[in-house]
């Protein structure tokens, strides 16, 4: 089979994974699979969608979405594979990243007071309107209009976003030189906690993977028979995926 086919079908199972309700504890089942088939090409892969699907937490979850992947992943690291992985030459490196995904998630979490953030957004002259604004822009809004829609100037915006941002309630991207407003990992939490979320509401679910589409069919993940090796791949892949 050409090596451009056996790539591509790779890609497939990885999206057809993260499709999945639970798609961390699919991508991890799928790394002890090709780690007992001694496929470290593929752990590759597993590596790249995890640090996707992490950064795609970040940026659109909430801080219960956080708890889940940590749940996956200590029950990886903390299982009789995951001691498998870290001690072998070429899967400690993918071990290590995996179980640092744990102190991030942490630091993520421990940052979050409700008592305090909820002072804080009510004591700010525009701090709910604020909130409901960004709430109600899941895509995020430019900073002139978030300022028109307060009726404050953007100079005052720009200091209370400043104060917002420093815990996590909202967070800023520049897209063609506009800054582009959204609500952050703490500001879901803390509309969720207010019930302007719903659990079960699709408004505020983690989105398909980030990357381009490559499988056009859904298929369910079945382990790979052995005896199906691919070439090595480059291994230094961290924390590049934006």
């Amino acid at each position: 089979m050409p090596r451009h086919k056996e790539i591509s079908s790779s890609v497939k199972i990885l999206e057809t994974a993260l499709m999945a309700k639970d798609p961390f504890k699919i991508l991890l089942k799928m790394a002890e699979d090709f780690f007992k088939r001694g496929n470290f090409d593929e752990l590759y892969n597993i590596d790249v969608m995890l640090t996707d699907r992490f950064i795609e937490y970040l940026r659109n979850g909430t801080i219960d979405d956080l708890e889940a992947f940590i749940y996956d992943v200590l029950a990886f690291t903390d299982s009789e594979i995951g001691d498998q992985l870290k001690e072998s030459e070429e899967g400690r490196s993918y071990f290590y990243r995996w179980e640092h995904f744990h102190d991030l998630c942490d630091a993520a979490i421990e940052g979050y007071d409700p008592k305090l953030i909820k002072r804080l957004i009510e004591s700010r002259k525009h701090g709910e309107e604020l909130m409901a604004i960004l709430f109600e822009n899941k895509d995020g809004i430019r900073h002139n209009e978030l300022s028109k829609k307060l009726g404050i100037s953007p100079q005052y915006l720009s200091k209370l976003l400043r104060e917002f941002q420093e815990h996590d309630l909202v967070t800023r991207d520049s897209k063609d030189k506009v800054s582009i407003i959204r609500l952050g990992i703490t500001g879901r939490e803390y509309m969720k906690e207010n019930q302007q979320i719903d659990d079960d509401s699709e408004e505020y679910r983690i989105s398909p993977p980030t990357a381009p589409k490559i499988a056009q069919e859904n298929e369910e993940y079945v382990p790979i028979e052995a005896g199906d090796e691919f070439s090595g791949r480059p291994m230094g892949y961290f924390w590049q995926v934006t």
